[in-house]
């Protein structure tokens, strides 16, 4: 089965970005190959794939399988938010909102948020209302930038945040 994704992933003839986030997420989780990876995201993420481009981004905000560049993550993200990626799109408005930009972090947090992603209804409301300065949940944090970084800053675990995930997203 691994053969086979591999070929269809590589395939010349035919592009398949799904199988290429496959075989990022294999090498990633399983392997535990993560510059090979962050490899098969970025290809995907080349070859249009959303999920592909937050999983690269991922890897460059945290420094997993490459060198770490927020500055590229961001790109990224960008490029994942603009294919429709929700977890992305909240990301891109929680950048916008630290930069001091309400109108841009607005417009990703309602994309995210018209896309399943509850943190970023949340977040809207929090704008519109005037409480966006209140303290944010740290695993919300977690979601967000610097995932890695917010987890190992607060003793969080890794399931306890996958937990958390899967509680507040609902597709």
């Amino acid at each position: 089965c691994l053969r086979t994704i591999h070929l269809i992933a590589s395939s010349n003839s035919c592009v398949v970005p799904d199988a290429q986030v496959w075989m990022g997420n294999f090498l990633e989780t399983v392997e535990k190959d993560l510059p090979e990876a962050a490899r098969w995201f970025k290809v995907a993420s080349d070859n249009g794939s959303a999920d592909g481009a937050r999983c690269y981004a991922d890897m460059l905000m945290s420094g997993r399988g490459v060198k770490k560049d927020e500055d590229e993550a961001i790109r990224y993200y960008i490029i994942a938010a603009d294919r429709g990626q929700v977890e992305a799109q909240f990301v891109v408005g929680q950048h916008y909102q630290m930069a001091g930009d309400t109108d841009a972090a607005l417009k990703y947090y309602r994309l995210s948020s018209e896309g399943g992603f509850a943190p970023a209804k949340e977040r809207v409301a929090r704008i519109e209302n005037g409480t966006a300065d209140e303290e944010i949940p740290v695993y919300e944090k977690a979601l967000t930038n610097k995932f890695t970084d917010v987890v190992l800053a607060h003793k969080l675990d890794f399931e306890g945040v996958v937990e958390y995930y899967a509680e507040i997203y609902q597709p």
